[in-house]
């Protein structure tokens, strides 16, 4: 029986979570330093907030600490970590799969899988062009709940300084059979084994 990959469809990009401009994304969070997780929010169209960042599209759009940016506003500078959580229950561990890109205001500084170690791909990011695609050490990977952190530093300055980031997702991975998959097989090859011996 042949097994095909299926997307993991609990990892999704950046923004399209969320139902309009300035909304909440429900499938990312972002804090600095010690802060607790809060929503992140989808930016507006095309390349909030000056015109810099490169235009959203449907495939994934900007994702930042706050909804709006009015007078030049700023976000803090320093480390900004930006969150997801997806689900590995119904996947085949050994079989999954799962690579990013970026783009980032301002600069990559590596991602993190649950409480592992950070890793620095190499390659960084920035806000006029998407990084290479990195693929996700797999050893860090629960078979259940997972998390995956960006790294995002964001150069202090004075106004007109959001932190932003941007991820688009290619992850597959092959589902575990259903217990009634395994159970229908049982009882074919009983049935076999049966009809044989009758022979």
């Amino acid at each position: 029986m042949a097994c095909h990959a299926t997307p993991i469809a609990s990892l999704v990009n950046t923004g399209v979570g969320a139902a309009g401009n300035g909304l909440v994304d429900p499938n990312w969070e972002v804090r600095q330093g010690a802060n607790a997780f809060v929503s992140a929010y989808r930016t507006t169209s095309p390349g909030f907030p000056f015109g810099s960042w490169m235009a959203n599209t449907l495939v994934s759009m900007w994702v930042s600490p706050r909804s709006s940016y009015p007078g030049s506003g700023s976000d803090g500078g320093g480390l900004w970590e930006f969150r997801t959580e997806f689900d590995l229950s119904d996947f085949l561990l050994s079989t999954v799969t799962i690579q990013f890109r970026v783009a980032t205001d301002n600069r990559f500084d590596g991602y993190r899988v649950n409480s592992g170690p950070v890793v620095v791909p190499g390659a960084h990011a920035s806000f006029t062009t998407f990084s290479p695609w990195y693929t996700v050490t797999p050893s860090g990977l629960l078979p259940g709940a997972n998390t995956l952190t960006i790294l995002v530093y964001n150069v202090p300055q004075a106004t007109g300084n959001p932190a932003g980031l941007r991820v688009e997702f290619n992850a597959q991975g092959t589902e575990v059979p259903e217990p009634s998959t395994g159970l229908l097989l049982g009882f074919a090859v009983a049935g076999l084994a049966v009809f044989r011996r009758w022979r």
